[in-house]
């Protein structure tokens, strides 16, 4: 008779894949197209060719969001710390359109209606994307912005 074998992870793996599941996470991120068919029903696309991109790239953006980002006033006092994230189309001429909050249960995302309001205010600021692009066509292409909330000391 065959030994059955059980797999019990050790503290060291769940360490170590604690520490490095961020990383996996983001290199498993994956920007979707929204192309609406002819009956304009949106048509999923799994991975988009050419993503979204902001003028200037990764650190123009980052300084653009933290440039036009605003702390709400009422939180000041407690000092609240963390992220919003923020989803939008940029559609097929770059434009940011349908925005929304995701609604992420984590210890270092911000649930509240004033960092989630200061947050849409800064897409009203950024520049026109560089629309992605499927099989030569410019297409809409979700986007995912991390907002970062932090009170300089």
């Amino acid at each position: 008779m065959e030994q059955e074998h059980k797999y019990y992870p050790s503290l060291i793996g769940n360490i170590v894949l604690l520490l490095f599941l961020p990383f996996f996470a983001e290199a498993q991120k994956e920007y979707i197209c929204i192309d609406p068919s002819e009956d304009d029903e949106p048509v999923y696309v799994e991975r988009v060719e050419k993503k979204p991109a902001y003028p200037g790239g990764d650190e123009e953006l980052f300084k653009d969001k933290q440039e036009y980002l605003v702390y709400p006033e009422d939180a000041k006092k407690d000092s609240i710390k963390g992220y919003v994230f923020v989803r939008f189309v940029v559609d097929k001429e770059g434009h940011i359109t349908n925005p929304e909050i995701l609604k992420i249960h984590d210890d270092v995302v911000i649930d509240s209606p004033a960092f989630d309001s200061a947050a849409l205010d800064v897409l009203s600021h950024l520049k026109t994307f560089i629309p992605g692009e499927q099989h030569g066509k410019k297409v809409n292409v979700y986007y995912t912005l991390p907002i970062m909330f932090k009170l300089d000391k």
